[in-house]
């Protein structure tokens, strides 16, 4: 049995290379092997219809928001080098301290400074609303524990090692719930 595998790729079609763990990785690059992008949204920024963003392995934490799209017979296709991992996480780890709460022992904070933000909406300042009679997982996990009458939550989250913390709307809740977070203004 034979298989014929045909595609179609445009004249001018590039393959973009992504690779944040090379030390000459920088989004001012031209996206070749040899001087790669540090960003997929550098890459995203630039490529074409028919083009191919390879991203090299690695954790990419970031917004990608390719600036056009591709076209039926010419799609801009992300893939990763083969049998290399990518992650991308809209996350960013933080890496300012956090200082233990003198009356409230386990209860540590680290404040955001306001400019943090300043690309981008405050996620810990917009609200959803999730009615305590809601028990699906719907922007992040609800433990049991956390439900109670309709209150506001954040679109902002805080993961530790990987695994996701649950919101709550008052520190006496944080007292008894290990595993949660509050903010504060």
């Amino acid at each position: 049995m034979t298989v014929l595998l045909a595609a179609t790729i445009h004249a001018g079609a590039a393959t973009l290379v992504v690779d944040n763990r090379a030390k000459n990785a920088a989004d001012t690059n031209p996206g070749t092997a040899e001087a790669p992008f540090f960003t997929i949204n550098a890459a995203a920024q630039v490529a074409q219809p028919g083009d191919t963003v390879l991203v090299r392995e690695g954790t990419y934490r970031e917004r990608i928001s390719p600036a056009r799209g591709g076209t039926e017979t010419d799609p801009v296709v992300y893939q990763a080098l083969p049998g290399e991992r990518v992650e991308v996480k809209g996350s960013e780890e933080w890496t300012a301290p956090w200082t233990p709460d003198s009356e409230n022992p386990g209860i540590f904070s680290s404040p955001i400074p306001l400019d943090y933000f300043s690309e981008i909406p405050n996620p810990y300042t917009i609200g959803i609303s999730i009615a305590g009679s809601d028990r699906r997982i719907v922007a992040r996990p609800v433990k049991e524990d956390a439900l109670e009458k309709p209150w506001t939550r954040t679109l902002g989250q805080i993961f530790v090692q990987d695994e996701p913390l649950t919101q709550v709307t008052s520190l006496e809740l944080m007292r008894q719930m290990e595993g949660s977070w509050i903010v504060s203004a």
